[in-house]
């Protein structure tokens, strides 16, 4: 159990039998005496992704959502399936693109990552900080376009479209931070 003013950023709560994901946490002193300190927070359900917001009391109790975690490897894509298996159990599992979320964009065949469980099903994938991806479309660089450094767009394996300097062509290794969605650098 937590009390409200303890919540943070990046907290999981069980509210009304749902996991949710603390995104954003405000808290408001009123100047007034006798008045409760105020706990606003914005949360992510887990199960379906909806987004809401919740006011709490200064030092109400809320429960804390257990989350299981466990090593995973990504197995391969078919079609709008995505093919795990836990390396631990070496049991296998299916999640959709849309399940996977923004996850989907960065899976390489033999990746290993971290999936958390609620109640025994996957509800989320957490992926390493950064990956590396090979560029299968991209303009080619037109001679003194790379003085500007003017970003243009490229297609990774994945599918994933995003904005990379000039003298970026097909087949380089790119690194990508997964957490903000850009190019870090070249690496191959």
């Amino acid at each position: 159990m937590l009390t409200s003013l303890e919540v943070k950023r990046g907290s999981t709560l069980l509210l009304d039998g749902l996991p949710m994901l603390v995104t954003d946490v405000t808290v408001q002193t009123p100047a007034a005496r006798g008045v409760n300190t105020m706990v606003k927070t914005k949360l992510r359900n887990l199960l379906n992704g909806s987004l809401t917001s919740r006011t709490f009391r200064g030092g109400e109790k809320i429960e804390e959502a257990e989350l299981e975690t466990s090593p995973v490897q990504f197995l391969y894509r078919l079609d709008d399936e995505l093919h795990f298996m836990d390396t631990e159990s070496f049991e296998q599992f299916q999640l959709t693109v849309d399940e996977a979320g923004d996850a989907a964009d960065y899976l390489v065949e033999e990746m290993e990552l971290q999936a958390s469980r609620f109640e025994g099903r996957v509800i989320g994938l957490r992926l390493p900080n950064t990956v590396n991806l090979r560029v299968e479309h991209a303009d080619p660089v037109v001679r003194g376009d790379t003085a500007t450094a003017q970003p243009k767009p490229v297609r990774l394996q994945t599918g994933l479209v995003l904005q990379v300097p000039p003298h970026v062509k097909i087949g380089d290794l790119l690194k990508i931070d997964t957490r903000t969605g850009k190019y870090v650098e070249r690496v191959g």
